[in-house]
């Protein structure tokens, strides 16, 4: 949701699933083990037994919802998608957003995708690598990305008289998701230290995926305190 700190700067906030029934409890245990195994190790390397011992539960448990340790990463993905579709249709509602400008829209965003994606750097990696060889993974990924393209999109065409001529809205706001989420699954599979063998901390990757949004949406960029 959106919500107003003392300077009354929107921030985003994750919408967690709602609590599930006390049936589910296994489940999201298991669920909640392998996406904090995924920080620890590669999916290839990771076990069914692992995630057991991790979550307090059975080897028979986990066989009884999954039939493997991948029909597992496509539940936990789908929860992913679940609650980020949730998040863009509380966070996005227009009336929340009234009277920011377009470039401190883009800067809340940023900052609030490129701290989940780091919190949750293990599942991203490996999404990564199955949106690419997986059908199944692909389309969920693209589901969530026209559901945030499209409500971004609401919000740039009521702010295109600060934006640069000729923007279409919706355009624009693909092209924002493409330039955030290309460098941010990039920096997923490289972690800290990317191929030029340079680290980037978090707080600089904010800066650049910011400055280049807005560069290309042609606002005028935020006034950092």
């Amino acid at each position: 949701m959106v919500i107003s700190d003392e300077k009354h700067e929107p921030t985003l906030v994750w919408m967690r699933a709602p609590q599930q029934a006390r049936s589910q409890a296994t489940l999201d245990r298991l669920l909640d083990a392998a996406e904090a195994l995924l920080d620890e190790g590669s999916f290839d390397q990771l076990s069914v037994q692992a995630i057991c011992k991790r979550a307090a539960s059975s080897v028979g448990a986990f066989y009884t919802r999954f039939a493997d340790k991948v029909a597992l990463l496509h539940v936990l993905h789908e929860r992913l998608c679940e609650e980020a579709k949730n998040t863009a249709r509380i966070s996005l509602q227009p009336e929340l957003w009234d009277g920011v400008p377009a470039a401190q829209i883009i800067d809340v965003m940023v900052r609030f995708v490129v701290t989940e994606y780091a919190q949750r750097r293990g599942l991203r990696k490996e999404l990564v690598r199955r949106n690419g060889i997986d059908p199944a993974f692909r389309a969920r990924s693209i589901d969530v990305a026209a559901d945030t393209v499209g409500r971004l999109s609401v919000l740039l065409a009521q702010r295109l008289p600060e934006l640069g001529a000729g923007h279409d809205p919706l355009k624009a706001a693909e092209m924002c998701n493409r330039l955030m989420f290309g460098v941010l699954d990039q920096h997923a599979v490289y972690a800290d230290t990317g191929p030029a063998g340079i680290v980037v901390a978090e707080a600089d990757l904010i800066d650049a995926i910011s400055l280049a949004l807005v560069s290309y949406l042609r606002a005028t960029p935020v006034r950092r305190s």
